[in-house]
């Protein structure tokens, strides 16, 4: 943004300042005179006289007969008394000599008249450059003034909710206190900066073609809708920052992890209400994980209601989870995703997972994959199935799954596999599953580890051992719920070997 200063300056063609310039030289010149003439007329007694020189008077006249000073042009008069003692013949001399004097001065100040008119003259073209100047001045404001209007919303913009209708191809910054609104029509074509206690809010019809991202507590994006798409990541949430979806689309960004969105950071929450995530990626290397979301260092994903669909990882092609953080899933689908190698669904990774509600589905492998340090899955309802793979695959011997209620089925690899721990109860429900062994259930390593106290695992088939479960090695500890109605070559309900019958335990 342009600022314009306009200095002032002082003319030294002005009239004004010519005036003041030659009333300076007059008082010099009078002064002078007076020495002269007081040389010329023995000794001059001049008590208390003064003098009384205004703006317009260039040359006083001195008169014999009145004793006075008049300053030509000029109705004010000064009166005084000057004596000269001791020759009265010489005061009469004076007048000759200002007579002489006077003709010049006439003549004078004719001549300083028709300065003043050239003077007024140059005056006048001089206030037409002003003119000109000022007018150049009005041109240049009126300039920055429209440039405002477009600029507002740059960093230090005091206008605190702006809009944004129109097309705008460069990185904005929304910083505290501020509140930006993408409409239908507008479009930002790069990268969107909101800092702590800054808003920004994506409105049906508006466009982000690039990254927006949202760092320090009480930082904001209110998507209801729009789009954000093709330019890097989608959304990176960070040190304590806030993303609501409430609609619109975030789709085809791509980046190294967290394709679509990022929230990384303690106390950073990304809630998903409404809305759809897709076509997004996360692939370079092994550690490209999250093609829709990724959740990192203790940050918390809440998701509600919404679509992740047809995104693509390395690992965790819908949803990854890492280093502590936490998703709670109420409702929404995780469905139609696809990873190299693990979790084309939903990967966990030294997090906690609780499924509510939702459903997870038809993916192009594992439902929910747990693996490395400690992850933990609590299913409470929800449904996970029509999956490639199995619908849970707690892979680590650290994980730890809990379902209480919900539903795992026709998952084509079966419906969970266990090399941790697993307790079932409530109404939780594994049904209609298919498998090359433990079509249910299938404990992996002598470490594995399920205890059932209730729920229902029915109609699950095998190819070879354990329609319902098969139990090679681990321990398996029933109290409650039922089997039944599962099909396998060895084993419909249960397949133990009789090398590990002492680590079975029937109700």
């Amino acid at each position: 943004m342009k600022c314009l200063n306009k200095s002032k300056h002082i003319n030294l063609n002005s009239k004004a300042t010519r005036i003041a310039a030659f009333s300076v030289a007059t008082a010099v010149f009078v002064g002078a005179a007076t020495t002269v003439l007081a040389e010329n007329h023995g000794e001059l007694s001049r008590q208390d006289s003064e003098y009384s020189l205004e703006q317009d008077s260039y040359y006083p006249s001195y008169s014999s007969e009145d004793d006075n000073y008049t300053a030509p042009g000029d109705d004010n008069e000064y009166t005084g008394e000057s004596e000269i003692p001791g020759d009265e013949d010489k005061e009469s001399s004076a007048p000759d000599k200002d007579s002489d004097s006077d003709s010049d001065e006439d003549k004078e100040y004719e001549d300083s008249d028709s300065d003043d008119e050239d003077s007024d003259s140059d005056d006048e073209d001089s206030d037409s450059d002003d003119e000109d100047d000022n007018s150049d001045y009005d041109e240049e404001k009126d300039e920055d003034e429209e440039e405002d209007e477009d600029l507002y919303l740059l960093p230090g913009v005091t206008n605190t909710n702006p809009v944004i209708d129109y097309v705008l191809l460069e990185d904005i910054t929304v910083d505290f206190g501020e509140v930006v609104r993408i409409v239908e029509g507008g479009s930002v074509t790069g990268t969107i900066f909101v800092n702590a206690g800054g808003e920004l809010h994506l409105e049906d019809g508006g466009a982000i073609n690039g990254t927006v991202i949202l760092s320090g507590f009480g930082a904001l994006l209110e998507m209801n809708g729009g789009v954000i798409s093709g330019q890097g990541r989608g959304v990176q949430v960070e040190s304590g920052a806030r993303f609501n979806q409430h609609g619109g689309n975030i789709s085809n960004n791509t980046a190294d992890i967290g394709g679509g969105v990022l929230v990384s950071g303690a106390g950073s929450v990304f809630n998903m209400n409404d809305g759809i995530i897709a076509g997004n990626t996360a692939i370079g290397t092994a550690g490209s994980l999250g093609g829709g979301v990724k959740v990192a260092d203790g940050a918390t994903f809440n998701l509600h209601g919404g679509v992740i669909e047809g995104n693509t990882a390395q690992s965790g092609g819908g949803v990854a989870l890492t280093f502590g953080s936490t998703f709670n899933m109420a409702g929404g689908q995780v469905s139609g995703n696809d990873s190299v190698s693990l979790g084309a669904g939903v990967r966990v990774s030294g997090s906690a997972f609780v499924m509510s509600g939702g459903e997870i589905s038809r993916n192009a492998g594992n439902g929910v994959h747990l693996n490395d340090t400690a992850p933990t899955f609590e299913m409470i309802g929800g449904t996970i199935a029509h999956n490639q793979g199995r619908g849970i695959a707690a892979a680590t011997i650290g994980s730890a799954v809990t379902m209480s209620g919900g539903t795992i089925s026709n998952n084509n690899d079966g419906g969970v596999q266990v090399a941790g721990s697993f307790t079932m109860s409530g109404s939780a429900l594994i049904d209609n599953n298919r498998a090359a062994a433990g079509a249910g259930v299938n404990l992996v390593g002598e470490n594995a580890n399920f205890n059932m106290g209730g729920g229902v695992i029915s109609n699950n088939v095998a190819m070879s051992n354990g329609g319902g479960v098969s139990a090679p090695n681990g321990t398996f500890n029933m109290s409650g719920g039922s089997l039944q109605n599962n099909t396998a070559g060895h084993g419909d309900d249960i397949f133990v070997p009789e090398s590990n019958y002492s680590n079975v335990n029937l109700a």
